[in-house]
């Protein structure tokens, strides 16, 4: 996935099980790229944008709340 964003000019998106959204925070959500994660951030309805606020990990699936390596 980080190939593709970085290389090719793909980018970094949300994806949940009916809806894909755009992410404004590029480089925070290159940390976070093929995990499950939590994100804060507002969305705006027009765009489909995602101003991010922060990515944290998805303690149900993690069992951690630390950044990746």
């Amino acid at each position: 996935m980080r190939f593709c964003a970085s290389k090719r000019g793909g980018r970094y998106m949300l994806q949940t099980k009916t809806k894909v959204c755009k992410l404004d925070a590029q480089v925070l959500a290159e940390e976070w790229a093929g995990q499950e994660v939590k994100l804060v951030g507002t969305l705006e309805p027009k765009t489909n944008i995602i101003a991010v606020e922060k990515i944290v990990a998805d303690a149900a699936s993690r069992g951690s709340s630390t950044r990746p390596n």
